[in-house]
């Protein structure tokens, strides 16, 4: 996945969600900027496909955000198990959290689901791979999901 049109395509994600800024946010931490701690905890069996998503998604907001990942994209995870960790502003934290999850959710199931194809056909010589039927404006992200759970 070519960063650079990671970067842009979140840049696009945030200012689509977030528009001229969080209003609820900014009334709870405008005077007082809280640091905290998150966490991404994984609510069911799949493949983690998100990684290079938290990796960019937080430096667009913040430098100073720390992330701590404990999972790598096509790696399988299992409901309660902790995927990452970040550290930093309340604030940015909430709300950056829904546009970072709704990615990683969408691109973890198309992850499962190819490789639940890959393991049903049980067949090294038959290959999974992508179409150009994809959602218009997160193509890239979901061939990478395909490629995240074992097909091409």
């Amino acid at each position: 996945m070519n960063p650079l049109e990671l970067r842009q395509q979140l840049i696009h994600y945030f200012n689509e969600d977030i528009g001229s800024g969080d209003k609820t946010c900014e009334a709870l931490f405008d005077t007082n900027p809280l640091q905290g701690k998150g966490e991404f905890i994984a609510k069911q069996k799949g493949i983690f496909a998100g990684e290079k998503i938290l990796e960019q998604a937080y430096g667009l907001w913040d430098k100073d955000i720390q992330l701590q990942l404990f999972k790598k994209d096509g790696d399988i995870v299992h409901k309660g198990d902790r995927i990452a960790t970040v550290d930093g502003s309340y604030q940015i934290l909430l709300t950056t959290e829904r546009v970072i999850l709704n990615i990683m959710q969408h691109l973890s199931g198309i992850a499962t689901m190819t490789a639940k194809a890959v393991t049903a056909l049980a067949n090294s010589t038959i290959k999974v791979v992508d179409t150009r039927k994809t959602t218009p404006g997160i193509r890239m992200l979901e061939k990478y999901a395909v490629r995240c759970g074992g097909g091409r």
